[in-house]
Formats: C-alpha cells, sequence, structure tokens
C-alpha cells in the first residue's frame, strides 16, 4: 500500500469501502491493519467490526487490545483517546465537539463550536448505543450502560447509566 494521508480524501474513501466489508477473516483483518497502519497513536490488537467511522483521525489515540463494535461513530475535532483493552459497543457514538446554541438571535450553525478532549480510561465497556460527548472523562475500569449519554466525568470503577449518565454502583 502506498502512504495515505491520515484524514485525507483517500484515507476518508478506503476506511468507508473497508467499513462495508464482513466482520470475519480477512476483511476484519484488513480494517483493524488500515487503521493500526494509518492512526497516530494505535496499540497492537485492536479489532474493528464493520460501519465503523473515524472523523478527525490524527485527533484519534486508540490504546492496546482495543475492540469496536459495529457502527460506532467518532468524531473528534478535539482529542479523543481509548485507553488500553477497552470495549466499545455498537452503535456508540463519541463527539468532542458541540454546537453553541446560547445566542437566540443567531442561528445555532453560525455561533461555532466548543471542542473539549475526550478520554475513556483503560478497561471500560460502553455498552450499546452510548454516547459520550465533549469534555468527558470514563475512568479506568468503568462500565456505562446501553444507551447511556455520558456529559461529564464517570469516576474509576463505577457503572453509569442514563440519560444524561449517572452512577449507581461501583466494581471492587
Amino acid at each position: 500500500m502506498t502512504s495515505v494521508e491520515t484524514g485525507s480524501h483517500t484515507w476518508h474513501l478506503l476506511q468507508d469501502r473497508l467499513a462495508r466489508t464482513s466482520s470475519v477473516g480477512v476483511d476484519l483483518a484488513m480494517r483493524s491493519w488500515f487503521y493500526h497502519r494509518t492512526l497516530p497513536d494505535c496499540g497492537d490488537l485492536l479489532c474493528v467490526f464493520p460501519d465503523v467511522s473515524m472523523h478527525y483521525p490524527v485527533n484519534i489515540a486508540i490504546g492496546t487490545e482495543v475492540f469496536i463494535n459495529r457502527g460506532v461513530n467518532i468524531t473528534a475535532p478535539a482529542p479523543v483517546t481509548l485507553g488500553d483493552h477497552c470495549l466499545i459497543g455498537p452503535y456508540t457514538v463519541i463527539n468532542s465537539g458541540n454546537h453553541r446554541f446560547a445566542d437566540g438571535r443567531r442561528r445555532i450553525r453560525d455561533q461555532g463550536h466548543d471542542l473539549a478532549p475526550i478520554s475513556i480510561g483503560r478497561d471500560v465497556w460502553l455498552g450499546a448505543h452510548v454516547t459520550v460527548l465533549a469534555g468527558a472523562k470514563v475512568g479506568e475500569g468503568a462500565v456505562v450502560g446501553a444507551g447511556a449519554v455520558v456529559t461529564r466525568d464517570i469516576p474509576d470503577h463505577s457503572v453509569a447509566v442514563g440519560v444524561p449518565a449517572r452512577v449507581i454502583g461501583h466494581r471492587p
């Protein structure tokens, strides 16, 4: 493979083509290899299922032995970090940018964005359809239940659920 600039039009075309392949065998290996080779900071043993989409990939750092399930969307106008041994459930959205909307006299689209980094600690499990928003930190060993919306920090070894996500317990 010739060198492809991460985040370029060609990079996104390759990502889209690979996202449409199967979840087994050579297709799975090829998709994982693509991200491992082209993301600026990506650990070994990455597993990426179909229909995953990453935007602003130069701002994405992925640890070792991370599993990203089907349909995950990571948008990283500010840095997004996934720690070692993370499990990212299907159709999760991780977005480090939010629209500004405070001025009711102006269209929302004309007010710009607030950007803030997202950090997902090591050994975290984000369940299916979780949303993690700009500025949130999910601590090491935390579990975030399916459908939760993470708008603020989740402490280490916590179990969080709901909209917005709230801590309901702790792991030993």
